[in-house]
């Protein structure tokens, strides 16, 4: 009985991350994160919040979709995944827009243009990555590039819009994600490509940076930005460790779900 109730639920947690769940759950978790800034109030969830989690999941859905279209395609367990359920997947994408159709008419108007920005970014990302770019090293870059841009944008630029004004250690909070997200995206790259050292490295780098800019500008301050500042070097350095078990997490990509959940991490911020 214990057997079946363990499969069970490890086939719920396998499926939740190949739909993408886990990178919903973390870019809400950093965008309340961010609303809690400069000094730590009470989080609210709000329609930004619902239309941020939903934009996210559609744009992830429709990556792999398209993805599959490429015959060239490494065939991973995600990808074969999406296949299977091309066209239920297809339909959950379509309702998710509809729902974020209707949503966007309850926004503020500075959310509004800011979102219509970022729907631009977005559809020049898919139009550079899926028709017109061909080599496999400028799609890498663009995705890379591109996501670890447009992610952090979206996530805290939706917070940010709505303050008359922003603290330099808040800036510096979107400067860490931004890192954190290329990190991510080498991270992938490092296991999907038989671990390439130079990526190693530039993960490595970006942890210390990371961790030396904390210790050296938040470390000793009892502030809700030094907190969550810290929160953000810690997944960094974790990030640049995890190459170390290239072994076992390459098994079954592990390592896929690991990547991804870390970001859920930053939520720990509100006990602040």
């Amino acid at each position: 009985m214990r057997y079946i109730v363990f499969n069970f639920l490890k086939s719920i947690f396998q499926t939740a991350h190949w739909l993408s769940l886990d990178v919903v759950l973390g870019a809400i978790s950093l965008h309340l994160a961010f609303s809690n800034l400069p000094v730590g109030k009470s989080v609210t969830w709000n329609t930004t919040t619902s239309l941020l989690a939903l934009s996210v999941w559609a744009i992830y859905l429709l990556d792999r979709l398209l993805d599959n279209r490429k015959p060239e395609e490494n065939q991973t367990k995600r990808h074969l995944f999406h296949l299977k359920y091309q066209f239920n997947l297809s339909l959950l994408f379509l309702l998710i827009l509809c729902i974020c159709f209707f949503l966007v008419f309850t926004l503020s108007t500075p959310i509004l243009h800011f979102g219509i920005c970022i729907s631009f970014s977005v559809a020049i990302y898919f139009g550079l990555v899926h028709a017109y770019l061909t080599n496999k090293k400028s799609i890498f870059w663009v995705k890379t590039i591109g996501i670890s841009v447009i992610y952090p944008l979206a996530v805290v630029g939706s917070i940010f819009v709505q303050q008359s004004s922003i603290n330099l250690s808040s800036w510096l909070a979107a400067l860490f994600v931004g890192f954190i997200s290329f990190q991510n995206l080498l991270l992938f790259a490092y296991f999907e490509n038989g671990q390439p050292s130079g990526y190693g490295k530039v993960i490595r780098y970006i942890a210390i940076l990371l961790l030396f800019t904390w210790i050296f500008l938040f470390y000793g301050a009892q502030t809700y930005p030094s907190f969550l500042t810290g929160i953000l070097a810690g997944i960094s350095v974790i990030y640049s460790l995890i190459p170390i078990f290239y072994n076992q997490l390459i098994k079954n990509e592990n390592y896929r779900w690991i990547i991804d959940s870390l970001l859920i991490t930053s939520i720990l911020s509100l006990i602040f």
